[in-house]
């Protein structure tokens, strides 16, 4: 937010008060259709970078992968280890990941990178801990949507997802963030939501890449 100095303990406290009242998640169909993106292979290892409540590591644990997860809230993470039982879930920062170098056939960060505090770091650690073969899916908002700039015209205000701290940017903004701290992004999809919403459903086979809600960057690590 403007004008607001923000600490990783500042960003814990309100996770936790948020997964306390009103977990964030999606509809199950946008986890699966993750899954789907990154080809997943059972028996590999995937790590879910703020894994809230867990809904992607049950999706993986379907097919049969590896799944581990972290987040920087307690109540998200007793969620998880609840929701996904077989998967490895930790409390920690995701600027400082407890796992080995190339040790991941599959990261994934979904609409949390913009949350974090200094997301260079972030990119950096996850293509460190992330296999030379592997693939990393980070999906990223659109300061620049169709929807946002619509809210723009109508209020004044941009966009806003109403969380303690979050940063919005532009297609390519975001995959210069991603490419110069060790990610190279070999596809983009857009993402313009699942939820049943009639005016996005008309909307959405027309929306074009650059006006997306979010995008999700599949990428491979940097050599």
């Amino acid at each position: 937010m403007l004008g607001h100095e923000v600490s990783s303990m500042d960003l814990r406290n309100s996770y936790n008060r948020i997964y306390a009242s009103n977990p964030l998640k999606e509809v199950d169909r946008y986890y699966r259709w993750i899954v789907e993106l990154l080809h997943p292979v059972p028996g590999r290892r995937l790590l879910d970078v703020a894994c809230g409540g867990g809904c992607l590591l049950q999706k993986a644990e379907e097919k049969q992968m590896v799944a581990y997860g972290i987040d920087i809230s307690d109540v998200a993470v007793a969620i998880a280890r609840t929701n996904a039982s077989k998967s490895v879930v930790v409390l920690g920062d995701a600027e400082n990941l407890p796992w080995p170098n190339d040790f991941f056939d599959y990261v994934t960060n979904l609409g949390s990178l913009e949350h974090f505090l200094h997301p260079e770091i972030g990119v950096r650690e996850m293509s460190r801990v992330l296999s030379a073969g592997g693939t990393a899916c980070v999906m990223l908002p659109n300061s620049y949507c169709i929807f946002a700039i619509w809210r723009v015209l109508r209020t004044g205000y941009g966009p806003s997802h109403q969380q303690e701290f979050e940063g919005f940017a532009a297609l390519n903004d975001w995959r210069d963030l991603l490419d110069k701290n060790g990610l190279r992004v070999s596809r983009i999809v857009k993402y313009n939501g699942f939820q049943w919403n009639p005016k996005r459903i008309i909307l959405r086979p027309f929306v074009p890449l650059r006006l997306s809600y979010c995008f999700v960057f599949l990428c491979r690590k940097n050599k």
